[in-house]
Parts: structure tokens; C-alpha cells; sequence
């Protein structure tokens, strides 16, 4: 719906929220749980320089460098990458070591994320009624089709997943919790853009660059908007292969009792799982139909 936030801004007001899970196919924890915060704060706001703590931001902002491809950081890491000397790097290391946010590797010069990273990560996840509401209905979606069944959440031009039901016996998705992926790319950023209207998208994207990955990946604005527009009139979106060339894919948006757009769901499979005229008529149907079974459990009544 038009004027809507992303489902992170509303669950945080001051913080972002990144969260990357190892799962089983179940869609269960199994492993790690990463957040990484960033401080949102209107830097305009005339109290800024009274409220603002410049340690706790930089703290933040060491936690925020490790990701999923940079697992393991040095002093040396930090402080090139905040540009900061060692000395406070090593501080700044140290009190998030103490407070058990890091921890050293094994040769005690590095370090990787703590647990008590994981603990927020979990309730972060359990602080979302939105996967709740959307479990029950993606296993028994993922079970009817053999698909896998994911949800994700906008974060500015960025989608992040949050829940991961992989397909049994197979794999079809080799995304995780907490990855994200560009919306303008992708079916599910397309349908959670679409609950945006035409000026709100325009100047979330006036003078960034749409990267292209296929050659079916909007890179104009107005290309953009056909594919949101496309996402307000069928309800859904399909891709066939225009993310990942061997993957298909169909996304729904998910609304709240606003009727606000706060998530989307999709299903991926290898491309040749269904016949195409079936995937885009027959599959797409019983997405939309899912889409909407969750929204109406959060009070979404049309």
C-alpha cells in the first residue's frame, strides 16, 4: 500500500538489522545467528550532537564489517576499514571481547563474532509475529509443490530474508537467513517496492545505479515502476530465470491489518520442475492464494 516502510524501520526505530542463520531444511536454527546493527538516526535532527554516543556507534560499526564472506577480522582490518588507528581498534575490539560480542580464533590474533550476537539474533526472530503467522503455511506449501519457500523483508533498495523453508530431498535455494539481495533485481524486491508508490520509488533510486544481473533486470526507473505496476495488478510477480538463469521463482506480497505491504513470500525451484504455462498460471495461483491466507492471520482484510 502506498506510503508503507520497510518491516525493519518499524520494528526498529534507531537500528537495522541484519540476520544471517544457518538452517536446516525445516527451516530451523542450526547453527549461527548473525546481527549486525547499524545506528538510524536523523543526522538533522538539531539534538543530534546531544544524544549521539560516538563509541557506541563505532562499536556498532566493527560488528557491522564481519559478514557471511568475511568471517574472521584483525585489528588491522578494522582499523583500515573504519579508518582509525590500531590503538583504538584494539580498544574498541577489547570491550566488545570483554562483553562477549567477539571472540578470539584459535591463534588468539583475530577475531570472529561472539555469542552474545547469536542471542540477539534470536530475539530479534522471535520478536516478529510475521514468521509465526507464516510458517505453517509455507511447509504445507513447500510440502504440496516441492519447492522452497522463503520470506523476506525491504530494507531500503536492500531485501533481507528472514524466513527459509528448503525443499526436502533436493536443494533449491542456497540462500540464508539474513541474506539480502537487491530489490530492484529481484521478483520479491519488485513486489515489496510495489507497496510504495510511483514517487516514493522513484526517489529511493534518483541517482543510484540499477546494477544489472540478467538481461532481464530492470535498469531504469521506469522499468522499475512496470514491474511494480505489474506487482499492484496481477498480486504476484514470476521470474523465469531472470535473477538466477536456473532457477524460477514466483513472490507475493504479505499485509498487515493497515493493509500495509510488510513482507513478501515466494517459492523457487529449478527451472525445469514445471512446465511454464503451469508455473505462471497453477503454481502462481496457490502463491497468491498463500500470500494472502498469512496476510489475513496478521488482519489483513480486503
Amino acid at each position: 500500500m502506498s506510503g508503507s516502510h520497510s518491516t525493519i524501520d518499524r520494528v526498529r526505530d534507531v537500528s537495522d538489522d541484519t540476520l544471517e542463520d544457518v538452517v536446516d531444511s525445516a527451516g530451523s536454527v542450526t547453527k549461527n545467528a548473525v546481527l549486525l546493527i547499524k545506528p538510524r538516526i536523523n543526522m538533522k535532527s538539531i539534538n543530534h550532537d546531544r544524544y549521539f554516543v560516538p563509541g557506541l556507534a563505532r562499536g556498532l560499526e566493527v560488528l557491522r564489517l564481519f559478514s557471511s564472506e568475511r568471517r574472521i577480522l584483525s585489528i588491522t582490518d578494522v582499523a583500515k576499514e573504519l579508518g582509525i588507528s590500531r590503538s583504538s581498534a584494539f580498544r574498541l575490539m577489547y570491550t566488545l571481547e570483554y562483553l562477549g560480542f567477539l571472540q578470539k580464533t584459535e591463534e588468539g590474533k583475530k577475531y570472529r563474532l561472539g555469542l552474545k550476537v547469536l542471542s540477539l539474533g534470536f530475539a530479534y526472530l522471535g520478536s516478529l509475529d510475521l514468521i509465526d503467522a507464516a510458517r505453517p503455511a509455507l511447509e504445507a506449501l513447500r510440502d504440496e509443490l516441492g519447492v522452497s519457500t522463503h520470506v523476506v523483508v525491504r530494507d531500503g533498495i536492500e531485501v533481507v530474508y528472514v524466513a527459509r523453508y528448503a525443499a526436502r530431498g533436493h536443494i533449491t535455494s542456497n540462500v540464508q537467513v539474513g541474506k539480502r539481495l537487491p530489490a530492484h533485481a529481484t521478483v520479491l524486491g519488485q513486489v515489496l517496492l510495489s507497496g510504495l508508490t510511483d514517487q516514493e520509488i522513484a526517489a529511493l533510486y534518483r541517482g543510484r545505479k540499477l546494477k544489472s544481473h540478467t538481461d532481464r533486470t530492470p535498469t531504469t526507473i521506469d522499468a522499475l515502476l512496470k514491474r511494480a505496476h505489474a506487482a499492484r495488478q496481477h498480486g504476484y510477480l514470476t521470474s523465469w530465470g531472470y535473477f538466477e538463469k536456473s532457477l524460477a521463482s514466483i513472490a507475493a506480497a504479505i499485509h498487515d491489518d493497515s493493509g500495509a505491504t510488510i513482507a513478501a513470500m515466494n517459492i523457487t525451484c529449478p527451472i525445469d520442475q514445471f512446465k511454464r504455462d503451469d508455473f505462471e498460471s497453477r503454481i502462481a495461483q496457490r502463491v497468491l492464494e498463500t500470500a494472502g491466507d498469512i496476510s489475513e492471520i496478521l488482519g489483513y482484510r480486503k
